[in-house]
């Protein structure tokens, strides 16, 4: 199976003010069940979760 070319969907931590929102993408792969493959920074803080089903790529920033 050729792998999709992963589109980075930027950080979700800013799709409410932005002109794009992913969140119906998202739960359309949650809800698929799709294996979602999530890496974490050093710190523990910035998280990138990347789905090869979908295609797609996005970070999100749990510090605060």
């Amino acid at each position: 199976m050729k792998k999709k070319k992963l589109k980075d969907l930027g950080w979700a931590n800013g799709w409410a003010f932005a002109e794009k929102d992913y969140t119906s993408l998202i739960k359309k792969c949650t809800d698929a069940k799709h294996k979602r493959n999530i890496k974490y920074d050093s710190r523990g803080y910035e998280h990138r979760v990347i789905c090869e089903e979908c295609g797609y790529i996005f970070h999100y920033d749990s510090s605060g």
